[in-house]
């Protein structure tokens, strides 16, 4: 095995799993989240989970995952789905989440 090609294999499968994990997660949609101190534009690929966004809102807003939940056009997202799972999601669009403390 020669050692040169190693770090350009190295760096090829970086390359190969980040397009693989962008591909999987799909395009981006704008969240505009509705929390209790203002609203916040927030970016995500279509492919992350409730559950993931809620985590976001945790560490960036400091309201707590197990104490939240997310209403889009009046319906519970709910932690499991998707945001592409979500009625009303779409790739590109920008999209109003009320964020409620419980």
């Amino acid at each position: 095995m020669e050692l040169g090609n190693l770090e350009s294999t190295r760096g090829a499968y970086q390359n190969t799993k980040q397009m693989e994990a962008d591909e999987e997660q799909g395009d981006e949609v704008t969240l505009v989240l509705k929390l209790p101190d203002g609203a916040y534009e927030h970016r995500f690929k279509i492919g992350v989970t409730v559950a993931y966004v809620k985590l976001v809102i945790e560490k960036e807003h400091g309201l707590a995952m197990d104490k939240t939940l997310l209403k889009l056009n009046g319906k519970l997202l709910l932690d499991p789905f998707s945001l592409c799972d979500c009625q009303g999601v779409a790739a590109g669009l920008k999209i109003d989440v009320e964020v409620i403390r419980c």
